[in-house]
């Protein structure tokens, strides 16, 4: 029997009718379990309650903007799990601000919310598939950064002539 993992993704989005739709979107045929918040606030007291894998959120919000969501994330909280922007304006220059934030990608939710969560969902699984492989990078990396630097000891360079 092979035991199958569920992704927890944390969605920040203040419009309950459509977090509810986008949350049987997302969970519809895939390993996710999709966590609603609509507040920054809930957003951060679960992130200090529960273990998540992957964010998404949006990037207007009443409370805190979702650049600073993304900075307290980030950087108070130190948690670097996969973040994912949605937005329904094109604006070049938000972006931009959420990708030097440190997020690590911002996608435009169209009209059509049935598309729009298919691509973020294949963002998800994208998102999470590298999150991964980096993870296990730097796994391999200390283990040989050790070796090397213990392979030196009693190791010394002579000038003979």
């Amino acid at each position: 029997m092979e035991i199958e993992f569920v992704d927890k993704v944390l969605l920040l989005k203040e419009d309950q009718k459509v977090t509810e739709k986008m949350k049987t979107y997302l969970e519809n045929g895939c390993n996710l379990e999709v966590i609603i918040k609509n507040s920054s606030r809930n957003a951060l007291k679960s992130l200090e309650e529960e273990n998540f894998d992957l964010i998404v959120s949006e990037f207007q919000m009443t409370e805190i903007s979702g650049i600073e969501f993304l900075k307290k994330t980030r950087i108070e909280k130190r948690i670097d799990i996969p973040f994912i922007f949605f937005t329904e304006k094109k604006n070049q220059k938000n972006i931009l601000k959420a990708l030097n934030a440190g997020a690590n990608r911002v996608i435009h939710m169209g009209d059509d919310t049935l598309l729009s969560c298919q691509i973020l969902k294949k963002a998800l699984k994208q998102e999470k598939l590298n999150y991964e492989l980096i993870k296990e990078l730097k796994s391999h990396r200390k283990r040989y950064d050790s070796k090397i630097r213990g392979s030196f000891e009693g190791f010394g360079i002579f000038n003979i002539r």
